[in-house]
């Protein structure tokens, strides 16, 4: 199966305004869009973090290393918690429909290291396609 995953090219190898969307731009718009769902859907909101997690697992398949795709996933952890707190204050919907933590800020907590294990286990299945035999 692993050999059938898509394979982006390497983060390094990107021309820098690549990596300045692919590792700022798109976790600060998704954690923005998934934080303005938080007072409105819960559904949606879940499907927005879904895509957000399938998106911490692409990213990481650009690095080569578990190591270098945690880091990747933990600033993108960051970016994307911050956003989605900031918006949803920003929105002012009321009250959430998906209840955050309290207080707030631990929920960079856990998209820190929901990002960093994400994009260590992207890497690293990048690595282990890499070892199978031809």
């Amino acid at each position: 199966m692993l050999e059938r995953l898509w394979r982006p090219p390497l983060f390094a190898e990107l021309p820098a305004a690549i990596k300045v969307v692919n590792a700022g731009v798109l976790p600060i718009v998704s954690g923005a869009a998934t934080g303005l769902l938080l007072g409105v859907s819960g559904t949606w909101y879940v499907v927005a973090n879904v895509l957000a997690a399938i998106g911490g697992f692409a990213a990481g398949r650009e690095h080569v290393t578990p190591r270098t795709g945690a880091l990747r996933g933990t600033w993108g952890g960051l970016l994307f918690g911050s956003a989605l707190l900031i918006a949803h204050e920003l929105a002012d919907n009321g009250e959430e429909i998906q209840a955050l933590p309290h207080p707030p800020v631990l929920l960079l907590v856990f998209t820190i290291a929901i990002g960093a294990l994400l994009g260590a286990l992207g890497a690293r299945s990048r690595g282990a396609e890499q070892a199978l035999p031809a």
